[in-house]
């Protein structure tokens, strides 16, 4: 089996759902794990870190990519997060791949529900302690991989 070039995380919420991107998902990742940050204004004055593909940019300079890692940082929510990402993309809405592992969230924001391509969101690691906040992705249409391992919620009747 070769793996992706790219960034990944094992693991996933079940057998269905696999862990690893998909070809298209293989483009230059915006990278901002080099925090510590709590909240997601702090990433508009940082520099995302260099991936293995370099990031390209839209005439106006924000990045063309349709993948975001937010991992490894201590963010608690999500607020402005609209904003931030306005600020940085050229495209928010082709956005595909976010990665919040291993931060401080304790929920699912609803700002998450507003990027209707998202095929993959990388969650474990956090403190998110209810089963019903998943509910909240339903309405994402193109939703593949969501990764939960890690959290209280992995305790509640039902996880699986």
């Amino acid at each position: 089996m070769t793996l992706p070039d790219t960034p990944f995380s094992l693991g996933c919420l079940s057998s269905q759902l696999c862990p690893f991107p998909s070809p298209r998902a293989r483009k230059a990742k915006m990278i901002y794990n080099v925090g510590p940050h709590i909240v997601p204004t702090d990433l508009i004055s940082e520099e995302p870190r260099t991936g293995l593909r370099p990031l390209r940019h839209s005439k106006s300079g924000k990045s063309l990519t349709q993948s975001l890692r937010l991992n490894n940082n201590i963010l608690n929510e999500l607020r402005d997060f609209n904003h931030v990402i306005s600020q940085l993309l050229e495209h928010p809405e082709n956005l595909a791949w976010i990665d919040l592992s291993f931060n401080d969230l304790t929920s699912i924001d609803p700002v998450l529900t507003t990027f209707f391509n998202l095929s993959v969101l990388y969650l474990h690691g956090n403190g998110i302690q209810r089963l019903g906040e998943v509910n909240k992705l339903a309405i994402l249409p193109r939703l593949r991989s969501l990764t939960l391992h890690g959290n209280p919620i992995e305790e509640e009747k039902g996880y699986r």
